[in-house]
């Protein structure tokens, strides 16, 4: 399975090495003592890429744990104290998913934590990391390069991806990712170091890699530029008034008492919005009673939860469609491999038992006259279904490590089984996220739902 991975972007810090190893080894300890001391900087970091350019600024206030990302292409600005975290956007804040916020979150701390000490972080990928340099000695400046015999490196840079890859994942109970297959076409990790402060200037990391990430495939392609300055004078860190709260992971406003959708709509839809109470408890009703068909396949309790805004026939459809939907699909990702009928039966009705142990809860509903849309707020706790297939990519090693004489068919047939036994088997929730979900009003007590915009809470990837 191929799973593109996310890296949380970390500047890269060398020392000086100098003619002898006692030398580098004083001085590199002069340049981690020197960053120990640092109270606030200042950094522009670049991701240069082959056809794309990324541009963040930062600012870290280390004693009082404070931290500022500015996402220029983005034009959103990330706060935090340590304890709390807000997020000032001109994206419609409700449309931000619990991934979404997760990540964020993940990466301000450890460009916190990497910023306050790049030595620190680095020595721990390479034991004797002081012997491994090339220096050039400039005006005012060091120039290191990094420069290990290439067994070294390889090391260097599968423990260090490794540590990316914990360090980035927002999934607490995740296994261990294994890098394997490294192939390091270009490589280069080069730092500027003030000869006075003992301070980075700035640092440029270029990689070139491809690689296995528990058996799938991943790459990079790209160099990273940071540019310190400010050391000690970093400019003062303000959160603005209308930065919206996502420490808990979920969007909360500062009127806890008022509909928590309200204010966003109101900054968007100004005088459109409209007090309709009676047309927002139907499409929400619609929309528990087709969550009940579709996740939980049952009925009788869309009819009943829904009372009335959905009858029997229609739920029975509902939930019939999805079950064929969701084999057909799984068929059609087969190929030209023949499966029989039975595998896939036994596959979906493993996978509706997974998500049939989820839960939610109705937040919010809020009603825009004009584009005639009810849109809910839902809590959901849902299935991690990464780590169901992750799993299953572990226990499908096992069989072939066990057995080298399975023909195409068999193995498809062995994949399907261990996969629904893995969904038959999980019965841990994730933490609870929202989802934003529109309601369109096409007619009188007549509702158009696309299902994919709540199913992605219960199904999470």
């Amino acid at each position: 399975m191929k799973r593109k991975m996310l890296f949380l972007c970390f500047s890269l810090l060398l020392l000086v090495a100098c003619s002898n190893e006692k030398e580098a080894d004083e001085l590199i300890e002069e340049v981690e003592e020197a960053h120990d001391d640092v109270s606030s900087v200042e950094s522009i970091y670049k991701e240069v890429y082959v056809d794309e350019e990324k541009e963040f600024e930062e600012v870290f206030h280390f004693q009082e744990d404070e931290a500022k990302m500015n996402f220029k292409q983005s034009e959103s600005f990330l706060y935090t104290d340590g304890t709390n975290y807000e997020l000032d956007t001109p994206r419609d804040p409700t449309t931000l998913s619990g991934e979404e916020i997760a990540t964020v979150k993940k990466e301000i701390e450890h460009q916190q934590e990497f910023h306050q000490n790049p030595i620190s972080f680095y020595k721990q990928f390479d034991d004797k990391f002081a012997d491994h340099f090339e220096i050039e000695d400039e005006e005012d400046v060091w120039t290191l390069t990094y420069a290990p015999d290439q067994e070294i490196l390889d090391e260097f840079y599968l423990k260090y991806t490794e540590y990316m890859l914990e360090a980035m994942s927002i999934y607490d109970e995740a296994p261990k990712n294994v890098v394997s297959n490294l192939n390091l076409e270009d490589f280069s990790l080069e730092f500027s170091i003030d000869q006075e402060t003992k301070q980075i200037e700035r640092i440029e990391f270029t990689e070139d890699a491809t690689f296995l990430v528990n058996d799938a495939e991943n790459g990079l392609d790209r160099t990273l530029i940071y540019e310190f300055h400010n050391y000690d004078e970093a400019e003062d860190i303000e959160v603005p008034e209308d930065a919206v709260d996502i420490t808990d992971g979920i969007i909360h406003h500062e009127d806890d008492e008022s509909n928590p959708l309200e204010d966003a709509f109101d900054d968007v839809f100004g005088d459109r919005l409209e007090d309709n109470p009676e047309l927002e408890e139907q499409a929400t009703l619609y929309l528990e009673g087709l969550i009940q068909a579709l996740v939980y396949q049952d009925v009788d309790k869309a009819v009943e939860v829904s009372e009335g805004a959905m009858d029997e026939e229609e739920a029975d459809m509902q939930r019939s469609f999805f079950r064929d939907v969701y084999i057909e699909n799984t068929e059609a990702n087969m190929g030209d491999v023949t499966i029989d009928e039975e595998h896939l039966e036994n596959l979906a009705d493993a996978f509706l038992s997974a998500i049939g142990k989820t839960s939610y809860n109705i937040i919010a509903t809020e009603y825009d006259g004009l584009d005639q849309v009810v849109v809910v707020l839902l809590e959901i706790e849902g299935i991690d279904d990464f780590l169901i297939n992750q799993q299953t990519e572990e226990d499908m090693t096992e069989v072939l490590d066990e057995n080298d004489d399975l023909s195409v068919d068999e193995l498809v047939e062995k994949n399907l089984k261990i996969l629904a036994d893995n969904y038959e088997g999980y019965d841990e929730l994730l933490e609870p996220i929202e989802m934003v979900v529109p309601i369109l009003i096409e007619g009188e007590d007549d509702f158009y739902i696309e299902p994919d915009d709540f199913l992605q809470g219960f199904v999470q990837q």
